[in-house]
């Protein structure tokens, strides 16, 4: 589904690239789930990404308003860059260095808070580098990409709530018969284990 979710993001935006992150409520941070970049040749999910998540808070516990995407989570608005490199606003210390690595160059940016049905933030989707299809110029987002782009994740956070939820709800369930069990066969001896 977070495939999907990118890939849809990716082809509505002519975007070469994207990342989708997903909130971790435990760690406080922002997970990198899934990366794209189609100059790169990079599509990754959870399991092949090795980048580190994006912290909430700072190490005094202010939120960390310096990190696009922490900002975006913190505020909810929708962030759309023209240029990463002229712009002090942020700070792109994981952009430079993932550029740097590659040899590719980050430009234009849009980042979209992930907000479900009770106006939670569930996550982040940041797609990086607007490409012209006449002309295959990296561009600036326009403002009916980043509103496709926002519709989109309206929509994803719906589905992936809901997907969570039935998730919690099996366990939920699994849990439930689990305990019953180990309560049958502790009140009977002669079920030997047989109802678990």
């Amino acid at each position: 589904l977070l495939d999907m979710i990118l890939s849809i993001a990716k082809r509505f935006t002519q975007a070469d690239g994207g990342t989708l992150y997903l909130l971790d409520p435990e760690n406080q941070n922002l997970v990198f789930h899934v990366i794209y970049n189609e100059s790169l040749n990079i599509r990754r999910s959870s399991k092949g990404i090795d980048l580190p998540s994006v912290p909430l808070y700072l190490s005094d516990g202010t939120k960390n308003l310096s990190n696009v995407s922490s900002y975006v989570f913190h505020t909810g608005e929708i962030i759309n860059i023209q240029n990463v490199h002229e712009t002090d606003r942020f700070q792109f210390d994981g952009t430079k260095k993932f550029d740097a690595a590659l040899n590719y160059q980050s430009r234009s940016m849009v980042v979209i808070p992930m907000q479900n049905h009770e106006e939670e933030i569930i996550g982040i989707l940041q797609l990086i580098n607007a490409v012209d299809p006449v002309s295959g110029n990296v561009i600036a987002f326009s403002r009916d990409a980043q509103e496709k782009a926002a519709a989109l994740a309206s929509q994803a956070s719906v589905i992936l709530t809901q997907q969570m939820l039935i998730l919690e709800m099996k366990e939920l369930f699994e849990a439930f018969i689990k305990a019953i069990s180990i309560s049958i066969d502790e009140k009977s001896k002669h079920t030997g284990s047989h109802i678990e």
